[in-house]
């Protein structure tokens, strides 16, 4: 261990942040001198986010060959990753199966560089921010019940839609709440962590800007800098621009199979990229990815509209995780070879996630809490 007692610290930076975070755990656990090194290092703003830039390359997944995701059942967050190495024949497939303990459960979850918003399904409850990994969660102020304009005698949730996403220029993370009221309106309300506040966007955005809502159809889909959910009153898709702050022109959907409507499709994204899924028949999807174009030399107009639809797959599920090294698809449910099996919970929601140190006391919150490990388990 001599050697390693000499690496500067600078150079012992530079290697932890090409590690994957569960990697950079084990690294503690070597000798006394790797311990105290990580505990150093890991602590660095810069670090985090030189950690989190690194993760986020395309490179650094086909290195690893690993995918990890999070599965949420009716009472718990299960962490595990599939091996993406083509040789399924001598290893398993999922590895590192893990229990997380989580501050609330809600159907409405997404992940954003490690951090999840959980959006309840019951309205008295508020929205949470949780990193997993570090086990840090703070619950949000209070908005659905003490809104003035909403109707006191509403008991229903499927009126508000949620969106979270990140901002990379500023490093911001923000979370979007959108409520539908029977007057025709929208209030649209938003919160970036670290400002401890929502803010009131005001209610001057008219009902073709209302998002699809329903069971599993609370948050908005992130990609592009923007949230995007599939429209409730027009034929097309919203757009709201997390960096403006506004509602962009709407995105027209590729062609729809014929005797279809909008409204029952799923959009997601896939590695990054927003993606639409449309039923055709046979219980089979076409999905369409929306890429930029080759041609960008036109730069009047609406942003998004620099991004055309391509067709690139047909598989037998809507709800996608990511492609796989051989050109395959993961998806979490009707899959043509299971991977894992949920036998005695019922599944709500799968979705990539990368484990990262990101903190949300490093981003400004001062609520943040932490929660207790499982027995056994590691602390970052």
């Amino acid at each position: 261990m001599d050697p390693f007692k000499k690496l500067p610290l600078e150079t012992a930076f530079e290697i932890l942040t090409r590690l994957p975070g569960d990697t950079v755990l084990d690294c503690k656990s070597v000798c006394r001198d790797w311990r105290k090194i990580v505990r150093i290092v890991s602590r660095y703003p810069l670090f985090i986010q030189k950690h989190l830039y690194r993760l986020n390359q395309p490179s650094a997944a086909e290195d690893s060959c690993k995918l990890g995701f999070l599965a949420l059942t009716e009472r718990a967050y299960y962490y595990f990753e599939y091996n993406d190495d083509q040789n399924h024949e001598l290893t398993e497939p999922v590895k590192k199966i893990r229990e997380i303990n989580s501050a609330c459960i809600g159907d409405g979850s997404y992940s954003c560089n490690g951090l999840i918003c959980l959006a309840r399904d019951d309205i008295e409850s508020p929205v949470c921010i949780f990193n997993p990994f570090t086990r840090e969660y703070v619950m949000l102020p209070e908005l659905r019940n003490h809104i003035e304009s909403i109707d006191k005698h509403t008991n229903e949730w499927d009126d508000w839609s949620f969106g979270f996403g990140y901002i990379s220029a500023t490093n911001e993370y923000k979370v979007v709440g959108i409520y539908g009221s029977d007057s025709g309106y929208l209030e649209v309300y938003i919160y970036t962590l670290g400002t401890n506040g929502w803010r009131d966007l005001g209610r001057n955005f008219s009902d073709e800007f209302r998002p699809k809502y329903g069971y599993g159809d609370v948050h908005g889909s992130f990609a592009n800098g923007a949230l995007y959910w599939i429209g409730n009153e027009v034929q097309k898709i919203v757009i709201f621009d997390l960096v403006e702050e506004k509602f962009c022109e709407h995105l027209a959907p590729p062609p729809l199979p014929p005797n279809r409507n909008l409204i029952n499709q799923t959009i997601g994204v896939l590695d990054g990229v927003l993606y639409i899924a449309l039923y055709v028949e046979d219980g089979c999807y076409d999905i369409w990815l929306l890429k930029k174009k080759n041609d960008n030399h036109d730069k009047k107009g609406d942003k998004h509209q620099s991004f055309e639809w391509s067709k690139e797959l047909r598989v037998a599920d809507n709800e996608l995780l990511a492609v796989t090294k051989s050109g395959g698809v993961l998806t979490y449910s009707n899959t043509a070879e299971r991977v894992w099996d949920f036998k005695q919970e019922v599944v709500l929601r799968v979705f990539p996630h990368k484990n990262t140190f990101i903190s949300l006391k490093d981003l400004g919150e001062e609520q943040t809490k932490k929660l207790k490990s499982n027995k056994g388990g590691r602390k970052p």
